[in-house]
């Protein structure tokens, strides 16, 4: 998932969404606010028990995906953001559990050379946030 959109806009929606937010959520999955990027439209969306509500941005979608993030964290960050525009990238999820696999004893891997480390570039066009699914 990747999308670029208005920061003031995406604010408006969170806070909007955040309505049906209840300080004291029965389950966890109520406690965040649940975001999809599809075909140049982002939907925002938060839900309790008892109520739902829903929004829409306009956004330049390059990839299109949906993640539930917290409300409280993503919340915070937004309001922190620099900028007119804010674009956002989802990571790829990563794999909690091992996967076992049967090796071939006649066939030795070779291990993979360490990248080296790159110094980020202070110059960008507009703030970016990555977003990994085990942060929240």
């Amino acid at each position: 998932m990747k999308f670029t959109c208005s920061t003031t806009s995406l604010n408006k929606a969170i806070q909007t969404v955040q309505r049906a937010i209840s300080s004291k959520p029965t389950a966890p999955i109520f406690s965040g606010i649940h975001i999809i990027a599809a075909e140049n439209i982002l939907y925002v969306q938060a839900m309790d028990l008892n109520m739902a509500i829903s929004c829409t941005v306009e956004s330049n979608t390059e990839a299109n995906g949906e993640i539930v993030v917290s409300a409280k964290h993503f919340s915070e960050l937004m309001r922190k953001l620099p900028g007119e525009t804010v674009t956002i990238i989802k990571n790829k999820e990563e794999k909690n559990g091992k996967e076992k696999k049967k090796e071939n004893p006649s066939e030795k891997e070779e291990k993979p050379k360490k990248e080296e480390k790159r110094k980020p570039n202070s110059q960008g066009p507009e703030p970016q946030a990555n977003i990994k699914p085990s942060n929240f």
